[in-house]
């Protein structure tokens, strides 16, 4: 079967997308672009794939990039330039009306110059860029909810049954081994199992809310049919989140998948006040069971889980002694290279990321960096909650991926460059202006306005 496999997932993955398709949902050649960054960020780099067996990892490893991979992220970024170059009109109403994202990629890209491997952070603040270029191809197209249907389904019809295939017949790609105990990690199209789970978070929400929109809007057979196609990837994405063993994107899962449940069948839910409760109730509940000691400790003790995070508690009080720019931080993505990763490493654990966002932004842009993190967060989350009143389809989506992205963040760090937590972040916050009425709507309005003009002038024409 191992040999057969490439075909035999090919023409399923073919056949679930055949299933699925729409053919009243036209979208430009353009969506493409976004579409391989989101396969790439959402796998592994061009090198990695090329690269079958891993090399030895070394503190000095992390500050050189590769330059296939350098290669390939600058033409995607200036073809999505170029697209954007084409939509002036329509990038400057998003622009303007964001300017909270413009600050803080400003500040990043500004916290290069007094970074100790300035052209190191500087490339990786252009790949941060790059995030937000394709986020904007995307929220520009003429369609833009087909565009975001468009993408969801491609990158998990490709990315889900990719994984599994390697974890069942390629081991050696989509299985690796734990450094310490030497237990199987399944990472499928990953390089690490928690990654994996994150692609199976982000996909598997997707896949739900338009399970839960096919099933409230298409006709018996189209639901029937495309609900067999989702069905059939929403189970894989469940079985990826089991094997994988993802605590945090598994819970992350559960609970959002009855959070989107709960504001598409239920009125009250969708409710402002109880909206904010529920949300409200999740982030807290959520931060007391990871820091509120001794109770939550207990609490995740008693469901199998270690009290310490899997260390995380000692990794992050490692960390905060280390910091040495506690204002400025260390410059943007540079904190984790040279003589401060070693440190790491001696004192703590052989790793690359602090397993908390807001710490990680910390570490790399200081206490000024966090404050503009809260701003965006802040502005961002007003912005959620009047798409979400607004746009009924993509606002309660964009509602679950910003929710998301605050939970997950709590023992993992996704608020950084190629990552795909960042880009949906991005994608669920940004501001787009609602489009002007169009031509033919216009003609309606003027034709029903003399309409009443008409029939305003009849009686006086009676009395004549």
């Amino acid at each position: 079967m191992g040999r057969f496999a490439p075909l035999v997932y090919g023409l399923a993955i073919c056949g679930l997308l055949w299933i699925v398709r729409n053919r009243k949902a036209r979208t430009t050649y353009s969506l493409w672009i976004p579409l391989f960054w989101l396969l790439l960020i959402g796998s592994r780099p061009v090198s990695a794939w090329l690269q079958v067996s891993a090399a030895t990892i070394s503190a000095d490893q992390f500050a050189d990039g590769s330059p296939l991979d350098a290669a390939i992220w600058g033409a995607l970024m200036v073809a999505g330039v170029l697209v954007l170059a084409t939509r002036q009109n329509r990038v400057s109403d998003i622009l303007r009306r964001n300017g909270p994202i413009l600050i803080y990629l400003g500040y990043c890209g500004l916290s290069s110059l007094w970074s100790d491997y300035t052209f190191v952070s500087f490339k990786r603040w252009t790949k941060e860029v790059g995030d937000f270029v394709m986020v904007l191809v995307i929220l520009t197209e003429p369609n833009r909810l087909n565009a975001i249907k468009q993408i969801l389904t491609r990158v998990s019809f490709i990315l889900l049954p990719i994984s599994i295939m390697l974890c069942k017949y390629y081991p050696n790609m989509g299985v690796t081994y734990d450094k310490w105990y030497g237990t199987p990690m399944f990472i499928g199209v990953s390089i690490h199992k928690n990654l994996l789970g994150m692609l199976c978070l982000l996909m598997g929400n997707g896949v739900f809310w338009m399970c839960l929109e096919t099933f409230r809007k298409e006709q018996r057979f189209q639901r029937i049919k495309k609900l067999s196609g989702y069905g059939a990837v929403l189970g894989m994405t469940i079985w990826l989140l089991w094997t994988a063993g993802s605590a945090t994107s598994s819970s992350c899962f559960g609970m959002m998948s009855m959070l989107m449940l709960a504001v598409t069948v239920s009125k009250t839910a969708r409710q402002p006040l109880v909206l904010n409760l529920m949300i409200g109730a999740i982030v807290l509940g959520t931060v007391i069971t990871l820091f509120g000691a001794p109770a939550g400790g207990a609490l995740l003790a008693s469901i199998g889980r270690d009290p310490t995070l899997t260390g995380r508690t000692e990794i992050w009080g490692v960390l905060l002694k280390i910091a040495s720019n506690p204002i400025l931080g260390t410059g943007f993505e540079t904190f984790w290279l040279g003589d401060r990763l070693k440190k790491v490493w001696v004192m703590a654990q052989v790793i690359n990321e602090a397993h908390n966002g807001y710490l990680e932004v910390y570490l790399n842009l200081g206490a000024i960096g966090v404050m503009m993190l809260a701003m965006i967060l802040i502005s961002g989350y007003r912005n959620v909650l009047v798409a979400f009143r607004r746009d009924g389809d993509f606002g309660k989506l964009r509602l679950i991926y910003f929710v998301t992205v605050l939970v997950y963040n709590l023992t993992e760090a996704a608020f950084k460059e190629l990552n795909p937590m960042w880009f949906f972040f991005l994608l669920s916050i940004t501001i787009v202006p609602i489009a002007p009425a169009q031509p033919r709507i216009l003609a309606a309005d003027k034709n029903a306005e003399s309409r009443q003009d008409q029939s305003a002038l009849q009686p006086a024409a009676k009395e004549l």
